[in-house]
This record gives C-alpha cells, sequence and structure tokens, in this order.
C-alpha cells in the first residue's frame, strides 16, 4: 500500500507538474525615482519580461521564433498607493490617461535577439507631475501585467508587484500656455517643399504640440496647411509641473510613418516668476512667425 501510494504521488506530481502553463516572469525590474527625462523629473521602470518558461512547450529556437518573433505582446505598467489603489492622473493629463488613471499599455514586438535570450526589454518614464499626490513623502509600488497571443495563438501572459518606494513627491505649479497662431515657410530650410505628392499637395500637416520629459500632454492638428490661427479666441492649456520642470513645445509635419521635425521650443520654471506671462521669442528657421506664451502658478 505505502508503496502503490508513493507511485500514484509520483505520477500525478509527474501529470500536473508538466500540465502547468508556462508563464511571462519579470527580472531585473528596476524603478529609478528623481529621474530627470528632457528637464522633468519623475520615476523610470525598466526591466525584462521573461519568456523561457515557454522552452518547455516549444522545445527548439524555430518554434520559439515562430511564437514571439515580431508578434505584439501588451505590458501594462500602472503605479499604485500604499493600499494597491490606481492613483488618478493630475489636472491637464486626461489625454495622456484616458482612463481616469495612471497607467501605460506598452506595444512590445520581441525582436530575434530577445527571442533567443528569453528576455523581453521594457522601460517607461512617468513625469512626478502627472501624479495626483500630495507634495509629501509618500509610499508607492508598480504594477506589471503582460498579455498577448503567440504565433500559435496560445495565450502569454504574467503578473509583477513591486516592492513599495518611498520619495517625495516634488511641489507643483499649474503651467498654463496659450496659443495664438503658428506659420511656417512655404518651403522648409533646405529650400524642400513639405509633403510632394502625386495630389500634388505640398503643405504639410501641422502639429503642435506640448511636451513633458517625453509624454505628450496635448496637441494641436491641422492638416494640409501652412498655419494654425486661433485669431481672437486663442487656445489655452492648463496642466501641472513639478517645481523646476522643463516644458517643451515641439512643432512637427505629422507623416505617416515618420514626423518630420519643423521647430521646437523650452520655457524652463525654474526662471519664471508666478503668474507672469513669457511670451516664446526664439525664432526658428522653418518659421515664418508665431504667437504663444506661457505662465506658471505659485508652488504648492
Amino acid at each position: 500500500m505505502p508503496y502503490f501510494s508513493l507511485s500514484l504521488f509520483f505520477l500525478l506530481f509527474s501529470f500536473f507538474g508538466h500540465s502547468q502553463k508556462p508563464e511571462v516572469s519579470f527580472e531585473n525590474v528596476l524603478i529609478e525615482k528623481d529621474f530627470v527625462n528632457n528637464g522633468s523629473k519623475g520615476f523610470r521602470v525598466s526591466g525584462k519580461c521573461d519568456i523561457q518558461s515557454f522552452k518547455t512547450s516549444y522545445g527548439n529556437d524555430s518554434l520559439m521564433m515562430r511564437a514571439f518573433f515580431n508578434n505584439a505582446f501588451y505590458l501594462t505598467i500602472t503605479p499604485q498607493d500604499k493600499d494597491t489603489f490606481s492613483i488618478k492622473p493630475a489636472m491637464g493629463y486626461s489625454v495622456l490617461f484616458p482612463e481616469d488613471k495612471v497607467t501605460m499599455k506598452l506595444k512590445l514586438k520581441p525582436s530575434k535577439a530577445e527571442v533567443r535570450t528569453g528576455k523581453i526589454n521594457f522601460n517607461w518614464f512617468v513625469p512626478y507631475a502627472a501624479l495626483k499626490l500630495n507634495a509629501a513623502v509618500q509610499d508607492i509600488n508598480f504594477f506589471f501585467q503582460f498579455y498577448g497571443k503567440d504565433g500559435f495563438n496560445n495565450v502569454a501572459s504574467g503578473k509583477h508587484r513591486s516592492e513599495k518606494i518611498n520619495f517625495v513627491k516634488p511641489k507643483t505649479r499649474v503651467c498654463e500656455i496659450q496659443l495664438d497662431s503658428v506659420v511656417v515657410n512655404d518651403h522648409d530650410s533646405k529650400g524642400q517643399v513639405w509633403d510632394a505628392n502625386i495630389y500634388m499637395i505640398d503643405k504639410p500637416d501641422l502639429q503642435w504640440s506640448i511636451w513633458l520629459g517625453d509624454k505628450m500632454i496635448n496637441s494641436i492638428e491641422k492638416g494640409s496647411s501652412y498655419s494654425i490661427n486661433f485669431g481672437l479666441k486663442p487656445r489655452i492649456f492648463k496642466f501641472m509641473i513639478s517645481e523646476d520642470d522643463e516644458v517643451y513645445v515641439y512643432l512637427v509635419d505629422d507623416d505617416e510613418y515618420l514626423d518630420d521635425p519643423i521647430a521646437n521650443w523650452k520655457f524652463n520654471s525654474t526662471n519664471m516668476n508666478d503668474n507672469i506671462s513669457y511670451k516664446q521669442e526664439e525664432t526658428k528657421a522653418n518659421i515664418a512667425n508665431f504667437s504663444f506664451s506661457c505662465k506658471v502658478g505659485p508652488l504648492k
């Protein structure tokens, strides 16, 4: 009887052990606080999604390639407060976080090298200013969720929660940018038309946008035009920034595959007095004329 029981135990262990579905695990997850990205302070989150456990299902490199190479998978990264509740976005970040919580869905398409090593790299930056938290010592963690279907239509998924991170949320200011107008030259600085094509439409598709770190907070777009003009009703954008953050304005020719840069400007809040409107005066080669300004409120 004991021999039979022991044999049955090993049989069941072997069956269930091999029948378990492989999962994506997480490796080298690093949460860097007080990271400065393009003049904005926040968190930089990086790490690797480990898919090596799937080699038990796909026993050779060619099967792993078919399963993962260049297929689309998704990784959501969500900062959460000490009670594991999602953090709401601060004022002005609804375009970036439309679900009324700070979370990012990254699209991952593994390269051949990543499939060979079984490690898919990821990184994400979130400005402190985007987090609706008081200016004080805070404890948060980050929740990660990987999901997608591989080349064999099988689900690949995994979850991970970081340890709590203690950081000092800096004071914030309300930043207000007013756009009156911007006009580009008929030709770019190299003397070329903007969008030469078979339809004889050479005007650029203008996109004027506001950025904090590597995040576009808001934008205005106007297709096939040399200008964006709001006349007597200028567009006003209000959003939170952290103490000493830099705010960038980019103007590009929005193309399907690769945007062509036209001009960019910077406002450094460190050198700005409260509630004083600073009109951007820096001229650019591709610009015929422009009018927009920035002001910031007091620190809170």
